[in-house]
């Protein structure tokens, strides 16, 4: 999967899952979500067509809404999970 290099910055700042994987590649695929703090998995990014019911599936957020001054830096944007960006959209 290739990811543009905005969203694979903002992947790469998420904090690191604790989960116990031994191998490096696959504990960088791992990453906790910006909201609810829950596992991640990279190959489950929204536009993979294989996992549209993932319960691993993430975008990105905009911290600061673009709807009340916020703007596209990395620094305003966060890896979560699509379930918790709606969430989060609706209140």
């Amino acid at each position: 999967m290739k990811l543009d290099q905005q969203t694979k910055m903002v992947w790469d700042k998420a904090k690191k899952c604790n989960c116990k994987s031994k191998q490096q590649d696959e504990a960088d695929a791992h990453k906790l979500c910006g909201i609810c703090k829950k596992t991640m998995i990279y190959g489950a990014y929204e536009s993979v067509k294989n996992q549209q019911n993932s319960i691993y599936r993430w975008n990105l957020d905009h911290k600061k809404p673009k709807s009340q001054g916020g703007d596209n830096s990395i620094e305003n944007l966060q890896a979560v999970h699509v379930k918790c960006n709606r969430k989060k959209g609706s209140s």
